[in-house]
C-alpha cells in the first residue's frame, strides 16, 4: 500500500499594493499568480502574501475590480523564491507592487496672460472629487473613474469653466485650464 505524504514549502512572496502616484496603500486589490495560476486579496493596508511555494520564479499580476475604473492592471517582474537554507524564506523586494492610477492633472491659468490661477477648485461634479491648483496653478486628482468626467472650475475674480473629459483606466490626462477674468 503506498502512502502519500504531503511536503509543505516555506517559501513565499508578500509584499504591498500601493497607488503608483500617492503610495496610498490600495485594500481590496487583486495578486494573481500567472502559473500556477492562484490569487489572493489585499487587506485594508494594502498587504497581501503567497504561502507554501516552491522555489522558483513567479510572475505577479496586480489590478483592482473592485474599485471599477480608478486604477489599471500592473504586471510585475518575475519574483524570485527560494529560502536561506536555514528553513526561512528568502523575501524579494519585488513583491512590492503599484497600480497606475486614473488621473487627471494640469494648470489652471488666466486666459488673457497665461498667469497661473492659485487656489481655483477642480471639481468632478459625479463623483464630488475636488481638489484645489497651488500657488502656481497645478492641479492634479488622482483615483478617479475613466470614462466621459465633467469637469467644473471655480476661482475667485473668473467665470466658472465647465467642460468634458474622458479618461482611460490607469493613465493620466494632463487638461490645462483658461480662465476668464470677470
Amino acid at each position: 500500500m503506498s502512502v502519500i505524504e504531503t511536503i509543505r514549502h516555506r517559501a513565499a512572496i508578500c509584499g504591498h499594493v500601493t497607488d503608483a502616484q500617492s503610495g496610498a496603500p490600495i485594500g481590496g486589490a487583486l495578486v494573481s499568480l500567472v502559473q500556477p495560476p492562484r490569487d489572493t486579496r489585499t487587506r485594508a493596508d494594502g498587504f497581501y502574501f503567497f504561502t507554501d511555494l516552491e522555489d522558483g520564479h513567479y510572475a505577479l499580476q496586480v489590478s483592482a475590480p473592485a474599485l471599477g475604473s480608478r486604477y489599471g492592471t500592473a504586471i510585475a517582474a518575475t519574483v524570485a523564491v527560494g529560502s536561506d537554507g536555514k528553513g526561512s524564506p528568502l523575501l524579494d523586494p519585488r513583491g512590492e507592487l503599484a497600480l497606475p492610477s486614473t488621473r487627471l492633472s494640469g494648470t489652471v491659468s488666466r486666459s488673457s496672460d497665461g498667469t497661473p490661477v492659485a487656489f481655483a477648485q477642480v471639481l468632478l461634479p459625479a463623483s464630488g472629487i475636488r481638489t484645489l491648483s497651488d500657488k502656481v496653478g497645478h492641479y492634479q486628482l488622482g483615483a478617479i473613474e475613466a470614462g466621459a468626467q465633467r469637469v467644473q472650475v471655480t476661482a475667485t475674480g473668473f467665470t466658472s469653466f465647465n467642460g468634458t473629459v474622458t479618461l482611460l483606466a490607469g493613465q493620466a490626462l494632463a487638461n490645462d485650464i483658461a480662465m476668464t477674468p470677470l
